[in-house]
């Protein structure tokens, strides 16, 4: 569905979570460290596992009598410096794009432009989760997705906060949200025929009986162009291919079956009032000047979004939660107290929780 046409853009990377870091709301990828997840949605763990981006060459010594007060944390053998962390924060908090986006969540940084001890504390648990992810990625001999990884470079390269950022940087997060792809991959069940023809019987089911498509441009006088090119007899998907401006393009401008109160009211207005097979008047709204056409809504066959279909139930299986749960059940975690604790957060995860703040004693 095209992001132009509804209430607000989506976020093509960064699932609607709360937990973790918060990104801001874009049709394209935000450059947040939530953007490593991509289109995983699951619980906090994978949202914060694109966090720490700096891989240290002392990750694989041995942990064993090592001066702890070097180190944020030590998990298993995997060895992360205070200084990993505070290079990591220092690199988020530069960029003056990723500070403003987080600043309806709760500021990043205190008045002096220093990092706060939240999200210091964030950047850790998130360097632990993506460096036990790395581990695993390795000693499982995984591959990376080279293909999605490109995906994700062309987005990042689009975004303002991804030109704040060192290149090197930027790298490392590409790579870390290939790990992260392919482990999930490799850990996740196929799904049953039973599932995958239940998925498809309710994405195919359309209350509205009303197929809907647009052409999404800029300006009037291109609308009114496009209108006088359909009523000499132009077809609506090739124009919508060569002129929409919006993802819809690729597909003729189809943006799938109606649902009342998807879609900005502008849009929805000249939607109920369309004559079924015939393009509208350019309809305006805060993305542009849409041209919609209506038809009567046709499911489309299950061969045809068979691969789209397993794809989001994979994206959707919880075995990549369950497994991370478990390994983080179980590592030896030796954490730093200016940090905090190491211990179980409420949505089932180890990780480490601040400390607890010790009541001083007054005498009067």
């Amino acid at each position: 569905m095209s992001n132009d046409a509804t209430t607000s853009p989506d976020d093509t990377t960064v699932p609607p979570v709360q937990q973790g870091p918060a990104a801001p709301s874009g049709i394209t990828v935000n450059i947040t460290p939530r953007a490593i997840v991509a289109s995983v949605v699951v619980l906090a763990l994978v949202v914060a596992a694109g966090l720490g981006l700096v891989w240290s060459k002392n990750n694989k010594d041995d942990a064993k009598g090592a001066n702890t007060s070097k180190y944020a944390a030590i998990i298993d053998k995997i060895k992360i410096t205070t200084a990993e962390v505070d290079s990591t924060v220092a690199i988020w908090i530069a960029s003056k794009g990723y500070v403003k986006s987080r600043a309806a969540q709760g500021p990043i940084v205190d008045a002096a432009g220093k990092p706060t001890a939240a999200f210091r504390l964030e950047i850790l648990n998130s360097t632990v989760q993506r460096q036990l992810i790395a581990r695993e990625f390795e000693a499982r001999n995984l591959k990376l997705p080279t293909d999605s990884m490109k995906k994700l470079r062309a987005s990042i390269d689009a975004d303002p906060i991804g030109k704040e950022l060192p290149k090197s940087f930027i790298d490392e997060f590409v790579t870390n949200r290939g790990r992260l792809e392919a482990l999930q991959t490799a850990l996740s069940k196929a799904p049953s025929e039973d599932k995958i023809r239940a998925a498809y019987a309710q994405q195919s089911a359309c209350a509205s009986k009303i197929q809907v498509a647009h052409i999404l441009v800029k300006t009037k006088a291109e609308a009114d162009a496009i209108e006088a090119s359909l009523a000499a007899g132009g077809d609506f998907g090739a124009i919508a291919k060569k002129k929409s401006t919006d993802g819809s393009a690729a597909k003729g401008g189809d943006l799938g079956c109606f649902t009342k109160g998807q879609f900005v009211p502008e849009f929805e207005k000249g939607v109920l009032a369309a004559i079924v097979g015939t393009p509208t008047a350019p309809v305006k709204s805060q993305f542009g000047f849409h041209i919609i056409k209506t038809s009567t809504f046709v499911a489309p066959p299950l061969a045809s979004v068979r691969a789209d279909i397993v794809k989001s139930l994979q994206q959707n299986d919880t075995s990549f939660v369950d497994y991370m749960k478990t390994v983080l059940t179980k590592v030896k975690a030796t954490i730093d107290p200016e940090f905090g604790t190491w211990k179980k957060s409420d949505q089932g995860f180890f990780e480490v929780a601040a400390p607890v703040a010790v009541p001083k004693l007054t005498t009067t």
